[in-house]
């Protein structure tokens, strides 16, 4: 299969999932409107016809009454009750059965062992 076909089985597919089918068929049908409209009208005149809301057409009208008797059939019923799943025992904010706070004195950090560089540089590095 093409990848241009994949595409747009894809984007097909993406739409009917989201439910947007009801815009891109809305969008067509104004695109008609007002493509028959300035056959006769001026462009002021045909767009204001074709997005007033008084003029529908029959393809508008169709598109109308398949949204509202899906939106009907998509309503869920009210639930009862929420449920929630536990939270996992181990997770990385969570802090430790046992915590202890120990506490370094400030000496015992200066005290550190510190590793002398080397002298002289190795010439491996430097060449």
């Amino acid at each position: 299969m093409p990848a241009s076909v994949r595409r747009l089985l894809l984007i097909l597919l993406l739409i009917a999932a989201t439910g947007d089918q009801w815009a891109v068929m809305q969008s067509a049908a104004w695109i008609t409107m007002l493509v028959s409209s300035l056959r006769t009208d001026s462009l002021p005149q045909a767009v204001t016809d074709t997005f007033d809301g008084k003029h529908p057409c029959q393809l508008c009208k169709a598109i109308a009454k398949g949204e509202s008797s899906q939106k009907k059939t998509d309503l869920m019923p009210n639930p009862t009750r929420l449920v929630f799943l536990p939270p996992a025992r181990e997770s990385a904010l969570t802090a430790p059965e046992r915590f202890q706070i120990v506490r370094m004195h400030l000496d015992k950090i200066a005290q550190s062992p510190v590793k002398q560089p080397l002298t002289p540089p190795p010439r491996a590095i430097c060449a």
